[in-house]
């Protein structure tokens, strides 16, 4: 390393030099303009930063390739059978976390559903939302010799980096701690759910099948009909509580999984303390206090504080918020399934909830308003709603589930056309609205006599379809008797515009940013640094 030709930052222009102190800074907490770096770790850096600027490049690639694997996956143990436009739309609605489909999945191979789940599980928001964890780890492994002792080092530059080595440790250990803690509230709530529904159902379900139903609900992708199951509590009440653990309420009970893992890990520090007496005792001091803390005693620990007592936790996990955030989404997720309940009790009472006790019709309204909104769980037929229940159902779709801010800003232009085209091109709305206008041109003739006389019209089904489709959820208002949604009669055309849809609705919550190394809290270092 000493062969590299030393480079001082100072020289450089402000531009580069701020590039290189962004990440130097977010990274490992100090002001790397303060310290020389060789041209081989300026490279190093400038590629590093590459995966922070475009994360969303990196996780469109991601999710792109799993779906093309999907397809072709697809097509290889179902064959001629599944047509390629149809392989693809099941693949991306199963990466998407959506229950939309174009066939008849009944008769699919048992290698085919065993493919369907992995694409699904691979494309979780709660498996891909350890990413950034998992990026930060990577990044201080790959700069981490910029943290070793330099030949050429001034005093004041070796201690400069002996304060990364500590901060880049304890970042490290916070981000594996993020990353094990969100893969155990994925493995515990499974395991749970999956006991309770075999335990307690009384539909006779088969082990295969509370597995299915387990995982499909957790992701929010289920493809068949749970109409079957509308009389029996159990598969109700897991469903229901599986689709919200696996995305709504995940981010409402993550705070409080970590502080339970926290509560595990000391309980296993004072176990290994009572058999191996003579370990030293430690104060557990937060990663944001004033200058660098050596770690002594149990690492673990100390990375749960630093987490636990940030002020800005989403920087540790993307979907980590502060208590009064986490009890604000709460509260709105509860008023929200409210909302969707209430059709139930004012239209339904007497319609499809008729034939059970009063009770019952509770429990069965609330557990369908808190899954149908961002998962394909129905227990009562689509069918059977009004034209005004439909509306509720489409704008409840249509909220943003999961809060997640974005880095888009909207640029100032000096000319009024560049700046209306740029958020014309840049609205939801407006991608939205050409999809149903596309679908409506090219089935209008095909699908006009297909709804004659049924309840709700093309513009209706091919509206609700666009928004299940685009929010995740994959209800459908299907053309009975089929068993496929409603996209699924369509043409080719109309399918590969839902898949667009549904590509572009999965991203709606990812950052178009991450930030690999904590920008905000080297600004509150600094702030306590001065007070």
């Amino acid at each position: 390393m000493s062969g590299q030709p030393a480079i001082d930052v100072s020289v450089l222009s402000d531009g580069y030099r701020q590039r290189i102190s962004e990440l130097g800074e977010s990274s490992v907490l100090v002001d790397l303009g303060e310290i020389r770096v060789t041209a081989h770790e300026q490279r190093r850096i400038g590629q590093l930063n590459f995966f922070k600027r475009w994360y969303l490049l990196c996780h469109l690639a991601y999710m792109l390739s799993i779906v093309l694997a999907g397809t072709a996956a697809l097509r290889l143990t179902e064959g001629g059978s599944l047509g390629w436009v149809d392989a693809l739309f099941v693949s991306m609605s199963a990466a998407c976390n959506c229950g939309l489909q174009t066939v008849n999945m009944s008769t699919w191979k048992d290698s085919s559903h065993v493919i369907r789940h992995i694409v699904m599980i691979l494309g979780g928001v709660v498996f891909t939302s350890m990413y950034q964890p998992i990026l930060r780890i990577v990044l201080l492994y790959r700069v981490g010799f910029v943290f070793l002792p330099h030949e050429n080092d001034s005093p004041s530059e070796g201690r400069l980096r002996e304060t990364k080595r500590v901060y880049a440790d304890r970042i490290r250990i916070a981000s594996i701690l993020s990353v094990l803690t969100t893969a155990s509230y994925f493995i515990l709530v499974h395991c749970i759910a999956f006991l309770l529904l075999v335990s307690l159902n009384s539909s006779n379900l088969s082990f295969w099948q509370a597995v299915s139903i387990t995982l499909t609900s957790f992701h929010g992708c289920v493809f068949s009909s749970l109409v079957a199951y509308a009389g029996d509590p159990c598969v109700v009440l897991v469903v229901s509580s599986c689709c919200a653990l696996g995305f709504t309420a995940f981010p409402v009970l993550l705070r409080l999984f970590f502080h339970l893992a926290r509560l595990c890990s000391s309980v296993m520090v004072r176990l290994k303390k009572k058999f191996l007496a003579g370990d030293a005792q430690s104060v557990v001091t937060p990663l944001l206090s004033h200058g660098p803390v050596p770690l002594i005693g149990n690492r673990w620990l100390h990375g749960f504080e630093d987490i636990l007592m940030s002020s800005h936790p989403g920087n540790f996990h993307p979907f980590l918020f502060l208590k009064t955030e986490c009890t604000f989404l709460g509260v709105a997720w509860l008023l929200l399934t409210l909302f969707q309940a209430a059709p139930f009790w004012f239209e339904q009472w007497h319609g499809v909830l008729k034939a059970y006790g009063t009770p019952y019709k509770v429990f069965l309204s609330v557990c369908q308003a808190a899954s149908v909104r961002f998962a394909a769980a129905s227990f009562v037929p689509l069918h059977e709603y009004s034209n005004a229940h439909i509306a509720v159902t489409i704008l409840a779709m249509y909220l943003p589930a999961l809060p997640i801010s974005t880095d888009r800003t909207y640029r100032k232009w000096k000319e009024m056309f560049r700046t209306s085209l740029f958020r014309l091109l840049t609205s939801r709305l407006f991608w939205l609205f050409s999809a149903l206008l596309c679908i409506l041109f090219k089935e209008e003739n095909e699908m006009r006599e297909k709804v004659r006389g049924t309840r709700f019209d093309i513009m209706t089904r091919a509206f609700f379809e666009i928004i299940s489709g685009y929010s995740g959820c994959g209800l459908s208002l299907s053309l009975l008797p089929s068993d496929v949604s409603f996209i699924g009669s369509a043409s080719s055309f109309s399918k590969v515009i839902i898949i667009l849809v549904l590509f572009g609705g999965r991203h709606r919550f990812v950052d178009l940013g991450i930030d690999l190394g904590l920008n905000m809290l080297q600004q509150e270092v600094r702030l306590r640094v001065n007070d």
